[in-house]
């Protein structure tokens, strides 16, 4: 039995060392993200930034990586129902701000097409992070999300670096600051509930990527 098991072995253990050898060991990436958000229930409306990444692949589809978001926005001044403006010491008064994000991340790929030298990668991510608001008019506020995403990516070697694009769609949720316990319609209904304790936003990225 030995004598059929080692062969076997040598036969495994090399593929696995040249299953996937195009992928990077480290991988640096800058991009732009734009898209729609809610910030406490609100709509900003179209919010645009950029990002940048740093990770290391562990395994050849297993990349775990942080990052550093800076989106520039619009809170619009909120109203009550007579068309007031809310005034007091916290209530928001509109204003323009930053939202600085950090986060980490874990990036599977599923899929690929190519070779040694170049491909394309089809993947899956999900990570989570801190937004902090930094609003021009005053006040500052952080909160913690979870985001996840899909998109692809397209590279190839040279002088055993790699060089690439990646575009993808990626959605973040992230817990309200009040949601309260009163119920109502936002639209039409048949039963009236408590508000949704969650906002959401949807960004485009596309980036480029550097590694080894």
């Amino acid at each position: 039995m030995k004598h059929w098991l080692s062969p076997l072995l040598v036969a495994a253990l090399a593929a696995t060392a040249g299953a996937d050898p195009f992928h990077p060991g480290l991988e640096v990436a800058v991009g732009y993200r734009s898209g729609g958000a809610l910030v406490d229930g609100v709509d900003v409306g179209h919010v645009r930034g950029g990002h940048v990444d740093a990770g290391v692949r562990l395994l050849p589809s297993l990349l775990l990586y942080g990052e550093y978001d800076l989106t520039g926005l619009t809170y619009p001044a909120p109203t009550d129902s007579d068309g007031a403006a809310r005034v007091g010491m916290t209530a928001p008064t509109g204003s323009t701000g930053l939202q600085h994000r950090v986060g980490a991340n874990a990036r599977y790929t599923f899929d690929h097409v190519g070779g040694r030298e170049g491909g394309l990668s089809f993947w899956a991510e999900g990570g989570p992070g801190i937004e902090h608001y930094v609003w021009d008019s005053g006040g500052v506020w952080t909160r913690p999300d979870f985001a996840i995403g899909l998109g692809t990516s397209s590279w190839f070697r040279s002088d055993h670096k790699y060089r690439g694009l990646s575009f993808s769609v990626r959605a973040t949720f992230a817990p309200k600051n009040n949601v309260g316990t009163a119920v109502s319609c936002g639209g039409p209904c048949d039963t009236a509930t408590t508000a949704s304790g969650w906002d959401r936003s949807v960004m485009w990225d596309l980036s480029m990527l550097f590694g080894r």
